[in-house]
């Protein structure tokens, strides 16, 4: 008799634990983040190396929060901290390209205005155009000819980061350098509004001018004498092209 009730003892502490272990198990899974903090790149890392993140990688936060969790570990693509722990503090969007054409080096190095690979009729109408503007009592002066195009593709990265960045810096404060890198060579080369892939510059129909004196119905007349236009009024005021 004795030895029966042990045994129902025994049966019902077993199933008692099985199910408390099993209440734990429901417990825990919805108990909150910062209970369990010290955990939690145990059961992050893991998701996110399957899903493709590597550290210290550019892409490493996108692959990241598009690691597969459940109830349980939502957070893992929720928590930037987290991912901050596990892909480093790297801002998504690459550093400006190094410059390695000579002629965009000459550039670069403050050699703005290239004034003998322009065409020849270009740099008659440039001529045209300025002893025109004289006439009018007026001036002109030029800040790019030609220009080869590894310096429109350097103008064109600084167009299109600073675009990316805007959509993200406040997300991204580990891109703050990269911002203050952008926003100094934007103010260096003046990019006033739109930059092209390519441009007229590069094959040597095109320059920038700026102009004082007269107005712009006036330098607008005067340019379309001279057969240059000026097509691009808003977003790119100073240029002309043959």
């Amino acid at each position: 008799m004795m030895l029966r009730k042990k045994l129902n003892s025994n049966v019902q502490d077993y199933f008692y634990k099985k199910i408390a272990g099993k209440f734990f198990v429901v417990v825990v899974s919805f108990y909150p983040l910062s209970s369990w903090a010290t955990d939690t790149d145990l059961i992050c890392f893991p998701l996110y190396k399957a899903a493709g993140a590597v550290p210290l990688t550019r892409e490493c936060r996108g692959m990241a929060v598009m690691a597969r969790v459940g109830m349980g570990n939502s957070y893992c693509t929720a928590d930037s901290d987290i991912i901050d722990r596990y892909c480093g503090n790297v801002c998504p969007i690459d550093p400006l390209k190094p410059i390695t054409d000579p002629e965009a080096i000459r550039m670069e190095n403050g050699e703005n205005v290239i004034l003998d690979k322009l065409s020849a009729e270009t740099q008659t109408a440039l001529n045209c155009l300025k002893d025109e503007v004289a006439k009018a009592k007026g001036s002109v002066s030029l800040t790019s000819a030609y220009r080869p195009q590894a310096y429109q593709d350097h103008l064109y990265e600084i167009f299109v980061k600073r675009k990316k960045l805007a959509k993200i810096i406040e997300n991204f404060p580990q891109c703050t350098e990269l911002r203050r890198v952008l926003n100094d060579e934007n103010n260096k080369h003046q990019l006033r509004g739109l930059v092209g892939a390519n441009s007229n510059h590069s094959n040597g129909r095109a320059f920038d001018a700026n102009w004082s004196g007269i107005s712009d119905e006036v330098i607008d007349k005067t340019a379309k004498t001279c057969q240059l236009s000026r097509p691009f009024p808003i977003v790119d005021p100073v240029h002309f092209q043959r």
